[in-house]
């Protein structure tokens, strides 16, 4: 019994180092810059997503899409399911490339979807470009409310195992990134763009259950 606490103390102590010493060796810093915000409020905001309204539940989507397969998810303490359409034709489309939306239900109903390009074996397919989707949404929604340019500056590995462990060597980076925001009182869009102009991530979200996060975020986890 002892050598086996020993063990285990002893990997935990071995995980810890080698924890602190990818932290040591990675860093990144961000500027936001060329800020432009829109004078004009957003009024073509969603009630729904691809014909699937907002507040409705997995049923629905699972109507709507076909076959779906859910998990249970938290942010920061607000708990939710995600749910993705199983058939690859069932998913969101730009300019002819298939990306992955996933919709999140909180009590039952839809609050968002978020998007990020499809990936095999951890390495990024096919992706739109930041001004595709860019353009997708503005057709849709109308003009951002907010856009922005972010300089990320920092260290990094050049290689990464299949579970995204650093494995050096360990070189400079810096690239500049864009991003927009559509926001009202009731919702919001976010785009970003990675350092090739490529699309990175977006998420259409509720006001309120963007503030049920930011509620959530500043509960204590424990007692203590």
């Amino acid at each position: 019994m002892k050598a086996r606490a020993t063990t285990k103390s002893f990997a935990l102590a071995l995980s810890l180092v080698l924890a602190a010493s990818v932290l040591a060796q990675e860093s990144s810093t961000f500027e936001v810059f060329d800020k432009a915000e829109s004078s004009s409020p957003w009024t073509q905001s969603p009630s729904a997503f691809r014909g699937l309204a907002f507040g409705a539940s997995e049923k629905d989507m699972a109507a709507a899409f076909g076959p779906v397969k859910c998990r249970d998810e938290s942010y920061d303490g607000a708990r939710y399911r995600e749910c993705r359409a199983i058939k690859n034709e069932a998913r969101f489309i730009v300019n002819g490339v298939t990306v992955e939306d996933f919709y999140q239900f909180s009590d039952g109903k839809l609050v968002a979807v978020r998007f990020y390009p499809q990936t095999s074996m951890g390495a990024i397919l096919a992706t739109p470009s930041y001004n595709d989707f860019l353009a997708a949404f503005s057709d849709k929604y109308g003009p951002p409310t907010s856009t922005w340019k972010m300089r990320n500056k920092g260290v990094r590995s050049a290689r990464y195992n299949m579970l995204g462990v650093p494995l050096g060597p360990y070189v400079p980076y810096e690239f500049i990134s864009r991003s927009s925001e559509w926001r009202n009182a009731s919702m919001l869009i976010t785009l970003h763009g990675d350092g090739t102009d490529r699309f990175n991530f977006a998420l259409i979200q509720t006001a309120d259950w963007e503030q049920r996060k930011k509620d959530a975020s500043k509960k204590p986890t424990t007692a203590f």
